[in-house]
């Protein structure tokens, strides 16, 4: 079974970037994260699940989206 830390979960953990609409600020992400390693996630606003990934070029991985 695997064990996940509490301190993942830490109420304290800010986002650097928070866009609502990825689809109409697609290009101001990219222009925001070129050049950056880092981790992501996805919500969707309907059902509420959520998608965790990383990539060590973050524009290049929000580009294929």
């Amino acid at each position: 079974m695997l064990k996940v830390k509490s301190h993942l979960f830490a109420s304290n953990v800010k986002p650097a970037l928070k866009i609502s609409n990825a689809d109409a600020d697609k290009f101001y992400i990219i222009k925001e994260v070129k050049g950056k390693s880092g981790v992501y996630r996805w919500i969707n606003n309907t059902n509420g699940k959520s998608y965790v990934g990383s990539s060590v070029d973050l524009s290049k991985r929000l580009y294929r989206y």
